[in-house]
C-alpha cells in the first residue's frame, strides 16, 4: 500500500555508474589448453566519471557505520538520508542476506559501493 503522503525530503535521482569486467586470459598456450586455465588478470573497468576541479566526491555513507557520513548541515545531507534508507530497504528485501554500504560519488553518480553477503 502506498502513502499519499509527501516525503519529508525530495528524493533525489542518482544511479551507478556503468560497470563491466574485463578478463585477461593467459597468453601462454600451454596454459590456455590446461584444464585449470584461468583469468590471468581481472579489472573492473567503471564509466569515467568527469569532475570538476573544485569539486570532490561525496562519501555518503561510510562502510564503518549505516549513518550519514555528512553533518546536518551539509548540502548532501538528505541524499545520506535517502541512501541510509534505501541500504536499510535493500536489507530487509534481501532476508538480510545482502548489506550495500559505502555510498559514495558525484552528482547523480554512485560508485565503489561495498556488497556485502553471507550464506
Amino acid at each position: 500500500m502506498f502513502s499519499s503522503v509527501d516525503p519529508q525530503i525530495p528524493i533525489p535521482d542518482l544511479r551507478f555508474v556503468n560497470a563491466g569486467v574485463f578478463v585477461q586470459l593467459a597468453s601462454d598456450p600451454k596454459h590456455i589448453k590446461s584444464k585449470s586455465a584461468g583469468p590471468q588478470k581481472s579489472y573492473i573497468i567503471e564509466e569515467k566519471i568527469d569532475v570538476p576541479d573544485n569539486a570532490e566526491f561525496i562519501k555518503y555513507i561510510h562502510n564503518g557505520s549505516p549513518r550519514p557520513n555528512l553533518s546536518h548541515d551539509d548540502p548532501g545531507y538528505n541524499t545520506a538520508l535517502f541512501l541510509c534508507a534505501v541500504q536499510h530497504i535493500q536489507y530487509v528485501k534481501t532476508h538480510r542476506l545482502a548489506y550495500v554500504s559505502d555510498f559514495q560519488g558525484y552528482g547523480e553518480l554512485l560508485t565503489d559501493a561495498q556488497i556485502m553477503t553471507s550464506p
